[in-house]
């Protein structure tokens, strides 16, 4: 890799997350979204817009969606609203 991750994904994050808050963790796509997106940003501007195509692409692949994208299922129970084990 040509760049420090870690680096730019945080900032990404920083960036992002300082901007906009989500009502609970069900809604993290939304801040690993932005962050996304600022990583194709960055390999865009510093190797060009074929390279952050390639990125995305790249980024894209790993993505299954094959579970929920917390661990935990958010219904509702006896007029409660919360968290609760997919095993009951």
């Amino acid at each position: 890799m040509m760049y420090d991750f870690i680096i730019i994904h945080e900032s990404g994050h920083e960036w992002f997350g300082n901007n906009l808050t989500t009502k609970d963790l069900a809604d993290m796509w939304v801040h690993e979204g932005f962050t996304n997106y600022s990583e194709t940003l960055f390999v865009d501007y510093m190797w060009g817009k074929d390279a952050g195509n390639e990125y995305n692409l790249a980024t894209r692949r790993g993505i299954r969606n094959d579970r929920p994208v917390v661990a935990s299922v958010w219904r509702q129970r006896a007029g409660q609203r919360g968290y609760v084990s997919e095993r009951g």
